[in-house]
């Protein structure tokens, strides 16, 4: 897809979404009879498609068969240099390149075949920049040069990983990546221009959950934006949400973040004690050690008393369940204390603070 399509895809998904169809009544049926087609490739034994993903693949065929209607084709070979020909395709990706194929032969008799053969290719490559195509193994697809640069993306995640925390990414880190970011790449080669309205950057939002993989997302598009002269505030808009949250879905946080290690002993109330506990483990944020008893090196204090060798902005006395309100007052405080942490552990300043 091309960046303009891109931009039309996200506003009809964004405002449009399962409501009021924005196209001829004709051309509904149209598209709604290619989009069951198109599923029947992706998903051949009846299982169901998401429906985030059946309403994007819609409107990537309502604009694809717009842009067509209008008479612009496909004029450049672009998407040979990143998928395999076609007889090398996998069988099921084969499939669905020839029925577009056919169909563009079928709905458009004055285009030629080398016309059809281009947009059979770009419509593939497009579903796969929407997400589309983990099911049909959508790597196996790919060139070396397609792979290649994704794994030299991978490496610039690594320098920066290592710049930051002092290790390098495991095998298995690195493979959660090729599918994370896949369709990121994709898009990053068929658009190379970033969409500036994809995404709002919420920094911070971000510093107050993962504060560290928000730093390791800045510093990696900063990098590839240099790389690629491209603009960095688009560039942030366009790649920021992706990367932040696909380093938080992969990394182990008991690997990248300090340890908290929090005191809780709050008399007679055992049972209050084993929900807390349950509740703050599932911190995903973070990594925290629990214990019963206050020792030197306790960073929080829940309690029903004060200890005077913990800070009093450390210390949430709380004898009964905490409203939601105290309980955000207490991630936020444990948000903080990691970043200072991991600040003195390894002697750098983040961009923005963690709140």
């Amino acid at each position: 897809m091309n960046q303009k399509s891109d931009q039309c895809i996200s506003v009809f998904f964004n405002f449009t979404a399962d409501r009021a169809f924005p196209f001829e009544n004709s051309d509904e049926q149209l598209i709604n009879r290619i989009l069951d087609e198109v599923t029947r490739y992706i998903k051949p034994d009846d299982e169901r498609l998401r429906e985030t993903k059946r309403i994007a693949i819609r409107f990537t065929i309502a604009i694809w068969l717009g842009r067509l209607q209008h008479g612009h084709v496909i004029s450049n070979d672009d998407v040979d240099a990143f998928l395999l020909p076609n007889d090398q395709l996998n069988e099921r990706t084969h499939q669905l390149t020839a029925y577009v194929e056919q169909l563009v032969m079928q709905l458009f008799p004055t285009l030629t075949a080398e016309d059809a053969h281009r947009e059979g290719r770009y419509v593939v490559m497009g579903f796969f920049s929407i997400g589309v195509g983990v099911e049909m193994n959508r790597r196996e697809n790919m060139t070396p040069l397609f792979m290649n640069m994704l794994a030299a993306f991978i490496q610039i995640v690594d320098t920066h990983y290592n710049k930051l925390f002092n290790a390098h990414l495991t095998v298995l880190e690195q493979d959660a990546f090729f599918e994370v970011f896949f369709e990121l790449m994709v898009a990053a080669v068929t658009s190379p221009t970033p969409d500036e309205g994809r995404n709002r950057v919420r920094l911070d939002a971000a510093y107050e959950q993962f504060p560290l993989m928000a730093e390791l997302a800045l510093a990696v598009i900063d990098d590839v934006a240099e790389r690629r002269h491209l603009d960095i505030t688009l560039a942030r808009g366009a790649f920021f949400e992706v990367l932040y949250t696909g380093f938080a879905s992969i990394f182990d946080m008991h690997q990248v973040f300090p340890k908290i290690k929090v005191a809780l002993d709050i008399n007679y109330q055992i049972g209050l004690e084993s929900i807390l506990t349950d509740m703050i483990l599932g911190m995903r944020a973070m990594n925290i050690e629990i214990s019963e008893y206050i020792d030197d090196d306790t960073d929080i204090l829940i309690s029903d008393i004060n200890n005077s060798n913990i800070p009093a902005e450390n210390t949430f006395i709380w004898t009964s369940m905490p409203t939601s309100l105290e309980f955000e007052q207490l991630r936020r405080r444990m948000n903080v204390v990691k970043a200072d942490k991991f600040e003195k552990m390894h002697g750098i300043k983040l961009r923005y603070e963690a709140r």
